[in-house]
C-alpha cells in the first residue's frame, strides 16, 4: 500500500508572545531576562554574535508563558543583547501576536510519501519512505527534527526491510524548528493511516495489526534472533 500525505505548518500560539528585557549591571555584564527554553545556548549564541566572552553574558529564564519548542532558539534575545550592548541602555522587546505569527518558529510542514508491504497475516514486510520537510528560510533545529522524523517513520514496529530518504528544504517562509513531537508526528500520521487501511483490507482489528507488529514479545524476539541482536537488558 502507498500514499502521499501533506502535513501543514503549525504555529505554537503560546499564551505569552516572545518577550524579554536586557541591561548592563555594575560589573559590565550583559544581562538578558527572557521567556526562553534554552538559556545556556542563548548565552553561547549572544557571546559569539557580539564577539564577547561568555562570562560577560548572563541569560535568565523568566516565566516562559508557554513554549512547546517554539522558544528553544533565538526570538528576542539577540535583538535585546545588541541594543543594550551598543547603547549601554536597558532594552525591552515584546512581540505583538502578529509579529509572533509572522516571524516565530513553526512545526515543519511536510510531504510524506510511503509504501508499506504486508503479508496475509498482517505482518509488515517492508517500509519505503521519502520525506520532505519544509524548514523555511533558516535551518534552526531542522536537521535534528528531520533526523527524528526519519528515525520514527516506520513506527514502533518490527520491519525487516526499510529504506527511508529524508530531505530538508529551504523555502521563503518563516523558519521551522522544534515543536512537541520533534519531527515524529508528521511521519506517524502517515504510517498509522496506512496501518488502518491495511487492517481494513485484511479484515483485521486496527489494534490487532499493531500488536502483531509491535516491537515486543514474539515478533521482537524472532527478529532479534534472525539478526543476532542482544537488547540492552540482556547484555553482560
Amino acid at each position: 500500500m502507498q500514499d502521499t500525505f501533506n502535513v501543514p505548518m503549525v504555529d505554537h500560539l503560546y499564551m505569552e508572545p516572545e518577550a524579554g528585557v536586557a541591561f548592563l549591571d555594575k560589573a559590565g555584564t550583559l544581562n538578558i531576562i527572557a521567556g526562553t527554553q534554552n538559556p545556556f545556548y542563548d548565552q553561547q549564541e549572544i557571546a559569539r554574535c557580539l564577539n564577547i566572552p561568555e562570562d560577560k553574558v548572563r541569560v535568565r529564564t523568566a516565566n516562559v508563558g508557554g513554549g512547546f519548542g517554539g522558544k528553544d532558539g533565538n526570538t528576542v534575545q539577540l535583538f535585546l543583547a545588541l541594543a543594550t550592548w551598543k547603547t549601554g541602555k536597558p532594552a525591552r522587546m515584546i512581540f505583538s501576536r502578529e509579529e509572533s505569527l509572522r516571524t516565530s518558529y513553526k512545526r515543519h510542514a511536510a510531504r510524506v510519501n510511503i509504501r508499506m508491504g504486508f503479508d496475509r497475516d498482517g505482518l509488515i514486510t517492508a517500509y519505503q519512505g521519502k520525506l520532505y520537510y519544509d524548514t523555511g528560510a533558516y535551518a534552526a533545529l531542522g536537521p535534528a527534527v528531520l533526523g527524528l522524523g526519519v528515525e520514527h517513520a516506520a513506527g514502533p514496529y518490527v520491519v525487516p526491510n526499510v529504506s527511508i530518504d529524508g530531505y530538508l528544504c529551504y523555502t521563503n517562509k518563516p523558519p521551522a524548528s522544534a515543536m512537541r513531537g520533534f519531527g515524529a508526528p508528521q511521519t506517524a500520521f502517515a504510517t498509522e493511516t496506512i496501518l488502518n487501511r491495511a487492517a481494513q483490507k485484511l479484515n483485521l482489528d486496527p489494534v490487532e495489526i499493531r500488536i502483531k507488529n509491535a516491537c515486543i514479545g514474539e515478533r521482537r524476539e524472532a527478529w532479534a534472533s534472525q539478526w543476532n541482536i542482544l537488547w540492552a537488558s540482556e547484555r553482560p
